[in-house]
């Protein structure tokens, strides 16, 4: 009978969620700090607690949590000695190889931006403000629900409210945006400093700000992308331009068809006995660049962005056909 104590049912009983790190220090840290017990609160945990873009997961949860289990508030809570803060993509290439993953595969993710992707952030309090900001610009978040930032010490619990604006706050993990001109305390001051489409920083900015690159220039929910405009107190944007983006994770799909293309139509020729097996040899590297694009996740991440209609119109998108890739390598692993 000891689960009895932990009974409930899926509603939170406090109509909260919690965006926050999946750093073990916080397993039962977080919930004895803020006071929750099982069923109050819906937890939602990533590296470094943040919202990457307006289709990643965490946002999806948000969103599944408010139309569905009837939250109106949101808490987006960061912590002391973040092992997100300083993390990069050249850190963990070198062990990547050592793991054995192929030079082909590294290359497609590095086209598509996993630089900025794994890019981590510099100053904890800046990232809250702006993860809060993607989450309030959000264009499916009603303007009602309450979100509010929060940073919790790893060791002791303390929990400290980060002042967040409602105008001129940042949106630099590449969601949601500066609405309006920057106010001080946001990232908007530079000359011509302004939200477009929940986008900011058009031009330089300072005081407290985070985008300093030359023309940075925000747009379509995007942030700070002039020549990776460095922010001051060692806060740095380095997120795509979502059109930029737009236009990398279109590339790669176009070029994972072609590929998905030619090793499909290989296999149809060995299954009719038209050519060898070795023939899929000279196929080896597309092969397993399409094995990786599947089992890592990828292909979802670009199917929903294509579901979305994020996608440019005129790629070849053989490639997202439903469970055409899957069937395909299993296929393989029959041959």
């Amino acid at each position: 009978k000891g689960y009895e104590p932990y009974v409930t049912d899926k509603y939170p009983a406090k109509k909260l969620a919690v965006l926050s790190c999946m750093d073990t220090r916080l397993t039962e840290l977080l919930p004895q700090a803020l006071g929750l017990r099982n069923g109050d609160a819906k937890i939602i945990r990533n590296a470094g607690g943040i919202v990457l873009s307006e289709v990643d997961s965490a946002v999806r949860s948000l969103l599944v949590a408010i139309y569905e289990l009837g939250v109106d508030e949101v808490m987006v809570v960061h912590h002391s000695e973040c092992g997100a803060c300083h993390m990069s993509y050249e850190a963990f290439r070198p062990h990547m190889v050592e793991r054995g993953i192929p030079a082909a595969v590294l290359a497609q993710w590095e086209a598509w931006g996993i630089a900025q992707w794994l890019e981590g952030f510099h100053d904890t309090e800046a990232s809250v403000r702006e993860t809060v900001a993607a989450i309030r610009a959000h264009s499916l978040v009603p303007h009602d629900v309450v979100v509010r930032g929060f940073v919790i010490d790893s060791k002791t619990g303390a929990l400290t409210e980060v002042d967040c604006p409602e105008e001129g706050h940042c949106c630099c993990h590449g969601g949601g945006g500066c609405h309006g001109e920057g106010h001080d305390g946001g990232c908007c001051h530079g000359d011509h400093a302004e939200g477009h489409e929940g986008g900011c920083c058009h031009g330089g900015s300072h005081e407290e700000g985070c985008c300093h690159g030359e023309h940075g220039e925000g747009h379509e929910g995007g942030c700070c992308h002039g020549g990776h405009g460095e922010g001051h107190g060692g806060h740095c944007c380095h997120h795509h331009d979502p059109e930029r983006l737009k236009a990398l994770v279109s590339e790669r799909v176009d070029v994972l068809s072609g590929a998905f293309d030619r090793v499909a139509a290989q296999v149809r020729d060995v299954r009719a006995g038209k050519a060898p097996r070795t023939s899929l040899e000279a196929l080896r590297e597309e092969i397993t660049a399409l094995d990786q694009y599947q089992r890592t996740g990828l292909w979802l991440m670009d199917y929903e962005a294509d579901e979305a209609g994020l996608l440019n119109p005129d790629i070849n998108r053989s490639i997202l056909s439903q469970d055409g890739l899957y069937n395909l390598l299993r296929e393989l692993d029959t041959l």
